[in-house]
């Protein structure tokens, strides 16, 4: 070691090109640690987020979110299970987004959370709120939606219906979409005439294209279907 030093502050220029090297080495290194703890952040933030010790997944979702399917029964055997106090859904829908300025089909990834129980830093779902996603797609497991419809609703006694409305859309257009002018007409009316014409507007609220999976047509003709059905399902566990 001795020898090696001296060697060193005698002739320092011999080993100017490996300190370069190696020190070119480590400053990669270390961007590439940041970059890649940026990465894992990103990805995995909204799970971290969440205030649960444990996920549950279904026999068959191999740890995969899309794939998982939690009936309530299932909810119901973990929530007896001592020691848990609470229990609470979580689904991911990967989409893609439009960014201001760029082109209809510029599209960047996106990975959508939905929840029961809201995590840290998120506004909680709003009191006695009622949820339903209806999906169809070739398989139950696994596939791409060709269309998604999801619908909460909750009570809202200032509205003349005493209930207020959020419609989403998926699979029918180059982004998610809402339904606002469904969302109004609930809020004004419940009976059957108006679920009708919020089912049709929720029709009328998007465009879908024809693709391998189903044509644009009876993609809109069948969210009209999901629309009602998921307006019933939530009307019959509102508390009014």
């Amino acid at each position: 070691m001795k020898i090696a030093w001296l060697e060193l502050r005698r002739r320092p220029s011999r080993f100017a090109t490996a300190t370069i090297i190696l020190t070119l080495i480590a400053t990669l290194l270390m961007l590439l640690g940041g970059l890649l703890d940026g990465l894992l952040d990103g990805s995995t933030s909204a799970l971290a987020a969440q205030r649960g010790d444990v996920v549950v997944f279904s026999g068959t979702a191999e740890s995969s979110f899309p794939r998982s399917r939690i009936t309530p029964e299932t909810a119901a055997q973990v929530e007896a299970v001592p020691g848990v106090a609470d229990v609470g859904g979580i689904g991911v829908a990967q989409l893609g987004a439009r960014v201001p300025g760029n082109g209809p089909r510029d599209l960047v990834d996106v990975a959508m959370f939905g929840y029961e129980i809201a995590p840290e830093g998120v506004p909680a779902p709003p009191a006695d709120a009622v949820g339903v996603y209806n999906k169809l797609g070739r398989t139950k497991v696994g596939d791409i939606a060709v269309i998604g419809v999801g619908v909460l609703g909750w009570p809202q006694r200032s509205n003349p219906s005493g209930s207020a409305w959020r419609i989403a859309l998926a699979s029918v257009g180059p982004t998610p979409l809402l339904a606002p002018t469904a969302e109004a007409l609930l809020a004004q009316e419940t009976d059957d005439l108006a679920v009708d014409a919020a089912a049709a507007a929720v029709m009328n609220a998007c465009r879908p294209i024809d693709d391998v999976r189903a044509s644009g047509a009876y993609r809109q003709a069948m969210v009209r279907v999901l629309a009602r059905r998921a307006i019933e399902a939530v009307l019959a566990h509102l508390p009014f």
